[in-house]
């Protein structure tokens, strides 16, 4: 089964390198690709750039490649990513996997799905340095976030998308009781999907690939077509 692994915001396919290599080591065929204005395709930015446009990368990666029975993950901002493949391509995945991640519903984009005054500082972060579009890091390194990956928001109609089997990984702090994604977890559960916490930061592809991996396999076993 292949996986592709997809990023969240201001990332890059480099990211996974270490869950990459482990699912590898399994024999796994595995694709971390970056998406359009992020890591190496960083040139290919733009106020152009929104969440079609990576939808769109990821479906002619599955087609160039040929890919079935895809296990199909995406952190972060990524899990918007997920869901509009999903609606595009349901006939060539096998499972839905969301890594503290957003699991939109018809008519959400990523900006529906955080905290007003998150998305407020975003906006102005954008309008201040970023000439409207341009939604720069935390720390200023790396391209900027597209601001239209974040507005955009994602028609989920697709009957075979929705009976696409997905798992839910939810990281969270020691000793927290509640994370910035425990919301979307909540939907994966009333969609009777299994859903893993792990005791992490938002990071676990870096903090924790072994444990990652391991859940990725196991998500991939349990989707084996017969």
């Amino acid at each position: 089964m292949p996986f592709i692994l997809i990023h969240g915001g201001w990332g890059g396919g480099q990211g996974w390198w270490k869950v990459k290599s482990l699912l590898e080591k399994q024999g796994h065929r595995v694709f971390a690709p970056s998406l359009p204005g992020q890591g190496d395709r960083a040139q290919e930015g733009g106020p152009h750039v929104n969440l079609t446009s990576h939808v769109n990368a990821i479906v002619a990666l599955i087609a160039r490649e040929r890919l079935e029975h895809v296990v199909l993950v995406g952190h972060s901002l990524g899990g918007m990513v997920v869901s509009g493949v999903a609606e595009r391509t349901p006939e060539k995945l096998a499972r839905l996997v969301y890594v503290d991640a957003f699991l939109p519903q018809h008519g959400e984009s990523a900006f529906d799905q955080m905290a007003p005054a998150f998305v407020a500082t975003l906006k102005k972060r954008a309008a201040d340095r970023g000439e409207g579009w341009a939604i720069a890091s935390n720390d200023g390194k790396g391209p900027p976030q597209p601001i239209g990956t974040l507005e955009e928001r994602i028609s989920l109609t697709n009957p075979a998308a929705a009976a696409i089997p997905g798992t839910y990984i939810l990281t969270m702090d020691q000793g927290a009781k509640v994370d910035a994604f425990s919301g979307a977890a909540a939907r994966a559960r009333r969609k009777i999907w299994p859903v893993h916490v792990l005791h992490t930061g938002h990071l676990p592809q870096v903090t924790m690939p072994a444990t990652l991996a391991d859940l990725l396999i196991e998500a991939a076993l349990a989707s084996q077509p017969y």
